[in-house]
């Protein structure tokens, strides 16, 4: 009896039939044994890591591996599932395997791939690790001072610091702010993949230039709604860079003004000298030609010169070229021009008043009233006025009828003037009346002028008062 054994071929052998037993038979014959090497196989796993990276999932999502080698020379693929696993190829020859992902699209990163993995001899399992991450977007732009308001960055606008930009999902949920740097530009990174709107929120003075849909070849324009102040919806996918988010705006600026008595008509306003008020000042935006035309401009507004001191004031007002018109008060004459150019331009932060206007107005006569009133007092007429201004003026005289047309009587003495270049208050009581309906004149001396009239019933009960607050000058 014979004992036959295969010495070990290796481990990557399965050996069957050694060791085994053989007997030679005593007529001579032959005794047999088989002994089988089979080569062994092995395995590879490749473990798929999907990171979303706060983006949600797409369950559609799959992702192609592929492995090239002895057993596949040309390549065999698998696919994993969009949350990854565990993907495995059996009874592989053994040898050295490349290991490779197709391209997920351009919204993930993949580490891992390609890899090369050894499938051992002795049966075993190689292994390799592929991770894709979803990528985040990045979404740029610039905020600039638009001077003209034209929706363009150009001439000589700039970029606007520290102005906040806020991005928002479309369901209106704040994602993130961010603030303009020196030169106007901002950033968002790391922004998840979804839709989203920009908003910048502007105080009252301040607003977004119209907006512009294109612009000249590397020219900023405009692309914020200028009244939501907002973007239209941005869906910027994973790896998007998302640039010329751009915003132009400008502050609105005011002009405010002045009518005054030109008492030493040099045709500019010198302190002390008295505003007038009641004056008629209109704003007009010029319809690009630099003339003024009524017809032709569009009026803005108007308003009349208040307060004692004559201001005016025109507020919240776009860039533009603009005319400021004065109609004269009565039969008042003008040392400076009735009709003023003002270029209003949309510099931020700069002061909110572009310009100051000042109309100054002569007196034809001595004096300037501003208003004349009649009350009854204890049965007796009270009666008061107050000038604005007064010059080589004598003095006042009341006047009296029982019917407007007339005839009048001097009543009063002559009442001495001030002749202040501020104007003066008077009153003077009429005791010489019943209660008839009586009405009034004042009389200025030495230009002999009568303003008025004015009527007035001095019943104790019954009595009224009569203002005349002259918007001419009679």
């Amino acid at each position: 009896m014979y004992t036959v054994t295969e010495t070990s071929p290796g481990a990557e052998w399965t050996v069957s039939g050694s060791p085994t037993t053989v007997t030679v038979p005593t007529d001579g014959g032959t005794g047999t044994a088989t002994i089988s090497n089979t080569r062994k196989l092995g395995s590879l796993e490749v473990t798929k890591v999907v990171n979303w990276n706060g983006v949600t999932p797409d369950t559609g999502q799959t992702f192609e591996i592929c492995i090239t080698g002895a057993s596949y020379p040309s390549g065999n693929c698998q696919n994993a599932d969009y949350d990854g696993g565990v993907l495995s190829w059996n009874n592989l020859i053994p040898g050295v395997y490349t290991v490779t992902e197709t391209s997920p699209g351009a919204e993930w990163t993949v580490s891992g791939s390609p890899t090369t993995v050894t499938v051992p001899t002795d049966g075993g399992t190689g292994t390799a690790t592929i991770t894709n991450t979803h990528l985040h977007s990045t979404i740029s732009g610039l905020v600039w001072n638009d001077l003209d308001a034209n929706g363009f960055m150009d001439g000589l606008d700039a970029g606007l610091a520290d102005v906040e930009v806020a991005l928002y999902r479309t369901d209106d949920t704040l994602a993130m702010t961010t603030t303009t740097g020196i030169d106007g530009t901002y950033t968002f990174t790391d922004v998840i993949p979804t839709s989203y709107y920009l908003l910048v929120s502007m105080p009252p003075d301040v607003a977004f230039a119209p907006k512009q849909t294109s612009g000249p070849p590397g020219q900023h324009y405009s692309i914020f709604d200028p009244v939501s102040c907002r973007t239209d919806t941005l869906t910027p996918q994973g790896g998007d860079t998302v640039v010329d988010q751009d915003g132009g705006v400008y502050c609105k600026k005011d002009i405010s003004g002045m009518v005054f008595l030109d008492v030493n008509q040099n045709a500019g306003y010198d302190q002390g000298e008295p505003g007038l008020k009641y004056v008629w000042v209109s704003l007009y935006l010029d319809d690009g030609d630099d003339v003024f035309d009524s017809n032709a401009d569009t009026l803005i507004t108007s308003t009349q010169s208040s307060g004692v001191d004559g201001t005016f004031l025109f507020s919240g007002l776009d860039p533009g070229t603009y005319f400021v018109v004065e109609t004269n008060p009565g039969n008042y004459g003008s040392t400076t021009p009735d009709v003023q150019t003002v270029a209003v331009e949309g510099s931020c932060p700069a002061s909110s008043v572009a310009a100051t206007v000042y109309f100054g107005d002569v007196s034809p006569t001595a004096v300037t009233l501003m208003e004349f009133v009649a009350d009854v007092v204890k049965g007796k007429v009270h009666l008061s006025w107050q000038t604005s201004f007064e010059q080589e003026l004598s003095g006042f005289v009341v006047w009296r009828s029982v019917v407007a047309e007339g005839p009048y009587k001097p009543v009063s003495p002559l009442i001495p003037a001030t002749n202040s270049p501020t104007g003066a208050a008077y009153e003077w009581f009429d005791t010489g009346v019943d209660s008839a309906s009586y009405w009034y004149q004042l009389q200025s001396l030495p230009d002999e002028q009568f303003f008025g009239p004015l009527n007035v019933r001095p019943e104790p009960e019954t009595g009224y008062v009569h203002i005349y607050m002259p918007m001419v000058r009679r």
